[in-house]
C-alpha cells in the first residue's frame, strides 16, 4: 500500500534532484493517484499497475533525468524544448532530411567492429562459447588490452588485486562476464569523437551506454524475463544513434561557419535517435530480438518487450548515476518509477545493489 509518510519522504528527499524539476512535480501533484498495488506488496510482491496520471508523472520525471544527462553532456542548461531560431532552424532541417540516409555515410555512421559477427556467432554455440570468446581476443592485441583494461575497472572487477593477465579473466569471468566485456571494448572507440565541440558529450553517453548495459543485463538476470547478454548489447547499442547524430550535426555547424548550438542536437536526439538506433542495428544484422527493441523504446514503455523492460530499466539507472546527487533520494525516486511498472522489490533491490557499483 502508498504509506503517506513514504510520499512526505520522497517529497522531502527530492529537494535536491534535478534542481526544482522532479520537486516542482511532486509538490505541484501531491493529490496524484499513487500505484496499484497488489496484496503482496506489503511483502515484496510485485506492483500490479498504475494510475494514467502516475504514468503521466513518470514520463515527465524521466524527461527531467534525462534533461540532467544532457546539462552534463553539454556543460550547460539545455531542455531541447525551445524554438530554433534561424539559421539553427535551418541546420535542423538539413540533419533531419539527411538521417534516413545516414546509414550510406561513413564518415558519421559507425563502421561495425569486424569481430561483432564472430562474437554473436560464438554465443549462439553456447558449449564452444568460452573457448571461441579467447580465439577471438587473442586474434587482436588492441582488443586484448582493451579486454583487461576493461576487467580492471569498477565495473567488472571482482577482486582487489588487479587481473593482470587474458587467461586470469576468463577464470574470473567467465564466459558470460567475458562475453559483455569483449562486447564493450569492441564498441568503445564507436563512441569516440573529435574533441573542440561538447567535448563532454562523447564521455557522457559512453557511460550511459556502458551503465545502461550493465543495469540492463543485471535486469534481465534477476527478472529471467530475457537473454542477459542480449540485454546487455541492446544498452550499449542504443545511445550510438545520439553519436551518429551527434557527427552529422557537428559538420553541418562547420559548413556552415556556425556556432553548434546545444538546443539543435537535443531537439536532433528526441526526434531521430530511437529510430536511428533500429536502423543502426538492422544494418549491423544485431538479433532479430534488440531491432524489435529498439523499435519499441519509449519512455514510458506501455507496450515494450521483455527487453524493452530490461532498456528502460537500465536507462532509468543509468540517469540516477549521472545526475551525481544524493543517493538515498534517486534510490526512492527510482524504486517509484520501476514499481509502477510492475517490477518486484526483490528485483529492485538486486539491481540497485548493481547501480551502487557504477558510482565508484
Amino acid at each position: 500500500m502508498f504509506d503517506y509518510h513514504v510520499e512526505v519522504l520522497l517529497i522531502a528527499a527530492g529537494a535536491g534532484l534535478f534542481a526544482s524539476g522532479v520537486v516542482y512535480l511532486w509538490l505541484e501533484r501531491r493529490q496524484v493517484e499513487p500505484a496499484v498495488f497488489s496484496e503482496s506488496s506489503a511483502a515484496g510482491g510485485e506492483v500490479v499497475s498504475a494510475s494514467p496520471r502516475q504514468k503521466g508523472i513518470n514520463v515527465r520525471v524521466f524527461a527531467q533525468m534525462d534533461e540532467a544527462v544532457y546539462r552534463r553532456a553539454f556543460g550547460e542548461d539545455c531542455s531541447g524544448q525551445q524554438a530554433l531560431d534561424e539559421p539553427h532552424a535551418q541546420i535542423y532541417r538539413e540533419v533531419c532530411a539527411e538521417i534516413p540516409g545516414v546509414i550510406h555515410q561513413p564518415e558519421y555512421f559507425p563502421r561495425k567492429p569486424l569481430i561483432l559477427p564472430q562474437l554473436l556467432a560464438a554465443i549462439r554455440h553456447e558449449e564452444n562459447s568460452l573457448k571461441a570468446l579467447v580465439d577471438i581476443i587473442i586474434q587482436d592485441p588492441v582488443l586484448t588490452v582493451g579486454v583487461l583494461k576493461q576487467a580492471n575497472s569498477a565495473y567488472y572487477r571482482v577482486s582487489e588485486k588487479p587481473i593482470e593477465s587474458l587467461g586470469k579473466s576468463v577464470t574470473l569471468l567467465g564466459a558470460d562476464g567475458l562475453r559483455s566485456l569483449v562486447a564493450s571494448s569492441l564498441l568503445q572507440p564507436v563512441f569516440m569523437v573529435d574533441k573542440g565541440c561538447f567535448d563532454n558529450f562523447s564521455a557522457t553517453y559512453w557511460l550511459m551506454a556502458q551503465n545502461t548495459a550493465l543495469v540492463a543485463q543485471t535486469y534481465a538476470r534477476a527478472s529471467r524475463t530475457s537473454d542477459s547478454f542480449t540485454a546487455h548489447l541492446l544498452g550499449l547499442t542504443y545511445y550510438l544513434s545520439y553519436i551518429v547524430i551527434f557527427r552529422l550535426s557537428i559538420a553541418r555547424y562547420k559548413a556552415a561557419e556556425l556556432t553548434p548550438h546545444s538546443e539543435t542536437l537535443i531537439a536532433l536526439i528526441n526526434s531521430h535517435a530511437a529510430p536511428l538506433s533500429e536502423s543502426i542495428a538492422d544494418a549491423w544484422a544485431l538479433p532479430v530480438e534488440i531491432r524489435r527493441a529498439l523499435g519499441g523504446a519509449s519512455p514510458a514503455g506501455a507496450d515494450a518487450s521483455p527487453l524493452g523492460v530490461a532498456l528502460y530499466v537500465g536507462r532509468v539507472c543509468a540517469m540516477a548515476v549521472l545526475t551525481d546527487q544524493d543517493r538515498k533520494s534517486q534510490e526512492q525516486l527510482v524504486a517509484q518509477l520501476l514499481k509502477s511498472r510492475g517490477i518486484p522489490n526483490a528485483v529492485i533491490k538486486t539491481v540497485w545493489r548493481k547501480v551502487h557499483t557504477l558510482y565508484e
